[in-house]
């Protein structure tokens, strides 16, 4: 082989990765299999469209008989692009061929055919194979290939394929097979950078659905202004603004720091030194919010932004707050209890003591510490004390009473209550008492029961304890006279039963109340419930009831709490319902827009049916897209005295557009609706076609009765006219008359 005919197989082997290149370039997509046929012949069409390309730069060998890169193109089309787009491909090559004609025509078909078919037979052997093809792979395919084409040179006669096979072996095995490596790894690229793109895409969506709907409270904030620069679902839902307004605030417009240290914080943030802080935020209702906010830097569009994940933790300050007051309690409980105190260890030896005890038996603290229980108890022996021990560890708790002895030696009943505490250091609480003093402190609990009951009786609703016993028995151990306007039963009633209070519960809930008794009974968690009961005297009425539960020693559970009425909240809220109701069902047309932006926040359902919008495209118009007799601007001046509170309302006639393009006369009602945290428009629409078609026709027949009345007048006039000037002829036609007879026949006046 010369060295132009290397150099032309080289070019066309150039050309071939050229528009493979140009190919890859364009972001041409190849079809699948599944997708339609369409668009795969149109792949067809452009994949033949580069092979006749290819085929008018070959080298020509003479005799008929070409070369080009035809073949590394189709097995290459086969095996990227599928059966329908190498078939199309192979019969626009092969047909050009045949239309090039020569003595290689045939063995030129041959080649195209068996190229496309071993790329196509290659694709479908390594189908279940999910890798890329390697570059080994893809120059296999190439040998394979071109080694069948060479084979297919012995058609020719014998001498022209021994000169053409002496002259061009060598050279086509060195470039075509390296060319058709080459064009397949620029495939094999393309499509994986589509998959990349494509997976990029899919992730950045995924992404951002977890922001926007996360339940979580999420902002995204500029640290450098500190505007919210996004806010997803959850936080429009917690703050009360929407998202559109939320983007457009400040953080301190939420957080109630002053702005300086809002900024401080921010970038204490921003710096890493903290991520987590605690703040007041406020909610458009203008109520306060403790949050827990955990803030960190991420960076976007080459900026650094905050991505601030809020909780509210109201709830859990609140009984923080209780939490510590109750320690404080108890702890001042504990000093200043006049029942003694111990902490035992599981060797049953003190540990600590308060001076209640130390009072109380006469030993000093001093004394008390390190001495063994079985010291102090009159009544137990050693043995008894410790099965005693074990099984207070095993239960949990235990209430006994015993005898202790004095430092003197004297005797002196107790109640005993002992907690075992694993938790921190194996340990148990006991708390003494001297039964000796019961007399009295049963006086003094009957005067505090007759306080409560009189604080009690003073409360709305009923202050109560429920008890469920562990045999499914229940009763209000304590009940405020609220009980007899509550269910109308009286608390003597309950206190043993509790039955007459669920034969007041409504049919339909009875199941659910009882259902949420025995679910707070397992979990402890505080019980909450709104309910309806049917009273002999009040009628249906609904209640409301919360009570916080804990266990008791014999495995019941005992509620305390409260029930309230409120049917009166239960009744605005229906009304509220059936108002909003009323107005969605009217059939005039009912609009609410934001003052600003003049986007539509509401349209009630007569609106929508009028003018054939979704409700979701109507939060997209605004008044203007309704109304083409205005531009925005003459809109925005029309509306101007609302806005400055010169007028109280404005009516006025135009037309409205609807999605279909036709229009329809209005007459519209338009006001300003000024609350705390908001300004909005309400406007109500009165389709008034109806009424201006009575007008028209109003206008015609009064029209039509004013020309017959004209009409009427001219043929009265005419008629006048008419007899004046009978009567003026008749006495011009007489005097002629009367002349004549005074004249002689013979007078030429006469006339015959």
């Amino acid at each position: 082989m010369d060295f132009d005919s290397l150099i032309a197989l080289v070019n066309n082997a150039a050309l071939l990765l050229a528009l493979g290149i140009l190919y890859d370039t364009i972001a041409y997509r190849p079809g699948r299999e599944g997708s339609l046929i369409y668009p795969r012949v149109i792949t067809g069409v452009v994949l033949g469209g580069i092979g006749i390309a290819i085929m008018l730069n070959p080298w020509n060998f003479g005799q008929g008989v070409v070369f080009d890169t035809r073949s590394v193109l189709l097995c290459t089309a086969g095996f990227f692009f599928g059966a329908i787009p190498t078939v199309v491909a192979v019969l626009m090559t092969g047909a050009f061929r045949l239309f090039t004609g020569g003595a290689g025509t045939w063995t030129g078909v041959a080649v195209i055919v068996t190229s496309g078919a071993i790329g196509l037979a290659w694709r479908s052997l390594r189908r279940s194979r999910k890798a890329d093809p390697a570059l080994v792979e893809l120059y296999l395919l190439g040998l394979v290939v071109h080694a069948a084409m060479l084979a297919w040179m012995l058609t020719l006669p014998w001498r022209i394929a021994f000169d053409v096979l002496s002259k061009i072996a060598l050279p086509v095995m060195l470039i075509y097979p390296p060319a058709t490596a080459i064009l397949g790894k620029l495939m094999v690229n393309r499509e994986t950078r589509r998959f990349a793109e494509a997976t990029l895409r899919e992730s950045e969506e995924k992404f951002r659905n977890i922001f926007m709907r996360h339940s979580a409270i999420q902002l995204i904030i500029d640290p450098d202004t500190g505007t919210i620069v996004d806010a997803n679902e959850a936080a429009e839902q917690f703050y009360g603004w929407p998202i559109t307004r939320l983007r457009r605030m400040n953080i301190s417009e939420i957080n109630t720091l002053l702005p300086d240290d809002v900024k401080a914080e921010m970038a204490k943030a921003r710096s890493l030194q903290r991520f987590h802080f605690e703040f007041k935020h406020r909610l458009a209702s203008g109520a306060i919010r403790d949050v827990e906010v955990y803030s960190g830097k991420i960076r976007a569009e080459g900026r650094e932004f905050l991505h601030s994940i809020i909780h509210d933790i109201t709830d859990r300050k609140q009984a923080e707050k209780t939490l510590r007051e109750k320690e404080y309690f108890l702890s001042r409980v504990v000093q200043t209890t006049p029942d003694g105190f111990w902490i035992v260890d599981t060797q049953g030896r003190l540990v600590d003591v308060n001076n209640a005890y130390c009072a109380m038996s006469g030993y000093s603290r001093g004394d008390l510490i390190g001495t063994h229980i079985t010291d102090l108890d009159a009544v137990e022996t050693p043995e008894e004390t410790a099965v005693r021990v074990q099984r207070v560890i095993a239960s949990g708790s235990e209430i006994l009473e015993t005898c202790h002895r004095r430092k003197d030696g004297s005797v002196f009943p107790v109640s005993m209550s002992t907690t075992f505490l694993n938790e921190p250091s194996d340990q148990f609480v006991c708390f003494i008492r001297d039964l000796s003093a019961r007399l009295d402190a049963e006086k003094q609990l009957m005067e505090s029961h007759d306080l409560l009951s009189n604080l009690a009786g003073q409360v709305p609703g009923v202050i109560y304890q429920y008890r469920l016993y562990p045999d499914g028995r229940s009763a209000f151990p304590y009940a405020s006279p609220g009980m007899k306007d509550i269910y109308e039963v009286t608390p003597d009633e309950v206190r043993e039963d509790a039955t007459p209070v669920f034969g007041r519960l409504h049919p339909e809930d009875s199941d659910r109340v009882s259902a949420a008794i025995w679910e707070s009974a397992r979990t402890l968690q505080t019980f909450y419930c709104e309910f309806r009961v049917i009273l002999p005297r009040q009628g249906l009425r609904w209640r409301w009831s919360q009570a916080q539960p804990q266990r008791m020693t014999d495995g019941g559970t005992l509620w305390h709490g409260v029930i309230s009425d409120i049917t009166d909240r239960k009744r605005a809220e229906l009304q509220s319902r059936q108002f909003s109701d009323i107005i969605d069902k009217s059939l005039n047309e009912i609009f609410i827009f934001d003052s600003q932006t003049l986007n539509f926040r509401y349209a009630n359902r007569g609106a929508l049916k009028n003018l054939q919008y979704t409700l979701d495209q109507m939060r997209s118009l605004t008044p203007v897209d309704l109304k083409p007799d205005f531009t925005e601007s003459q809109f925005r001046n029309f509306i101007l005295p609302l806005l400055l509170d010169q007028k109280e309302s404005l009516t006025f006639e135009t037309v409205h557009q609807r999605a279909d393009g036709s229009t329809y006369p209005v007459e519209v009602h338009l006001q300003l609706i000024d609350s705390e945290s908001d300004r909005v428009f309400l406007a109500v629409i009165y389709d008034i076609a109806s009424r201006k078609q009575a007008e028209k026709e109003k206008n015609k027949l009064q029209a039509q009765l004013l020309q017959a009345q004209k009409m009427e007048s001219i043929g009265r006039l005419a008629g006048g006219v008419a007899h004046d000037f009978n009567n003026m002829l008749s006495v011009i036609l007489g005097h002629p008359e009367v002349a004549l007879e005074k004249l002689i026949p013979a007078d030429f006046l006469h006339v015959e």
